[in-house]
């Protein structure tokens, strides 16, 4: 539902991402996990201010790894 509110909200598509990754469904969750981190660099870049999540890199990394 976030996502459908706005689709630029990088932490939605990171939590749905954790949420694939629960279920095993790894390929579907890195595909969030890229989405996020797409995001969030565009909101990193319209403001100094923002915060890199770095859970983003760390779900990326636990998929590939559950992946081998």
């Amino acid at each position: 539902m976030a996502i459908k509110l706005d689709e630029d909200l990088s932490e939605a598509y990171f939590r749905r991402g954790l949420s694939k990754y629960h279920l095993k469904r790894y390929h579907d969750s890195i595909e969030d996990f890229v989405l996020a981190k797409i995001k969030e660099d565009i909101l990193m870049d319209e403001d100094s201010n923002y915060e890199a999540n770095p859970g983003i890199q760390d779900g990326l990394g636990c998929c590939y790894h559950a992946l081998k």
